[in-house]
């Protein structure tokens, strides 16, 4: 039977549920049916670049290791975020990023990248994680993400291409495609790249303890392209079922902008649940 896996941001009320012993009133499921990831990061770790350190949950990387290992005794994956794309050379020897990833080893968790620098280093150092090409690399990268599979374990799709239905049936591994199922940031943003940039580029000034600088390159629509709706990039639980007969078997369920929804996500679950049911009777 055919496993859906559904990637839940790990923010300050996931890790107050988990510290608590609460987890499990507000997340049930079957991992052989719907196997729960979880995917974030420390504050002030050098490989991630997201977001900003500032939006980060203030978790300390022991208490993140913690959790991390609590989850992975769940038999619950963990995805560390590092995502930074101006990883050179000397960055991997960050004493923390390496700490993490060396006690948290465990065929369950991954990581996310989007620098192959980092990718290369991290399968070679660390060969039991499961690697992640970040969507930041997927809008770099349009052309070749037929090449990302070769280079990564999982792709996760760029958020503005859940509106092309015919691109999304012609993947040829979209069982190895990680799909978001609720990002609010502007439907095909002109300035995407500049925003990942200017964030990054932030991190480095808050590790040298430099003012942060105000907010550049808001979000704003191009003239003339009626085609960039508001939200178009979202998906309905409604919508799981056509993406699960295409095959597609991993989702993402971000916190960008707001705490996760439980109520949302057991709307997910009793839909991925009633598809699971209507293939076994088919």
């Amino acid at each position: 039977m055919a496993t859906f896996y559904v990637n839940l941001a790990c923010n300050s009320l996931v890790f107050e549920l988990i510290n608590s012993g609460a987890y499990d009133r507000y997340l049930t499921f079957d991992q052989t049916r719907i196997c729960v990831t979880f995917f974030g990061s420390a504050s002030g770790l050098r490989w991630n670049g997201g977001r900003a350190d500032y939006m980060i949950p203030p978790v300390s990387t022991d208490s993140l290791i913690r959790n991390v290992l609590a989850l992975n005794e769940q038999n619950i994956g963990f995805a560390f975020v590092c995502n930074n794309t101006l990883i050179d050379r000397e960055s991997l020897s960050d004493g923390p990023c390496n700490a993490v990833l060396s006690r948290c080893r465990s065929p369950l968790n991954g990581v996310i990248v989007a620098n192959e620098l980092l990718r290369d280093y991290i399968r070679a150092s660390y060969p039991e994680y499961v690697l992640h090409a970040s969507s930041i690399l997927g809008y770099q990268r349009l052309n070749e993400l037929d090449q990302l599979y070769d280079e990564y374990d999982v792709v996760v799709l760029p958020d503005d291409l859940n509106a092309e239905t015919e691109f999304l049936e012609s993947l040829e591994y979209p069982e190895r495609t990680e799909i978001i199922l609720n990002c609010t940031c502007m439907y095909k943003c002109p300035n995407r790249q500049e925003h990942l940039r200017f964030i990054q580029e932030e991190n480095v000034r808050i590790r040298r303890k430099l003012p942060p600088r105000p907010w550049r390159l808001p979000c704003r629509r191009r003239a003339g392209r009626p085609e960039e709706i508001d939200n178009a990039q979202l998906i309905s639980p409604v919508k799981l079922a056509s993406l699960a007969r295409s095959g597609f078997r991993r989702f993402k369920f971000l916190d960008r902008t707001t705490r996760p929804n439980f109520v949302l996500l057991e709307q997910y679950w009793r839909r991925l649940s009633s598809v699971l049911e209507d293939a076994s009777a088919s």
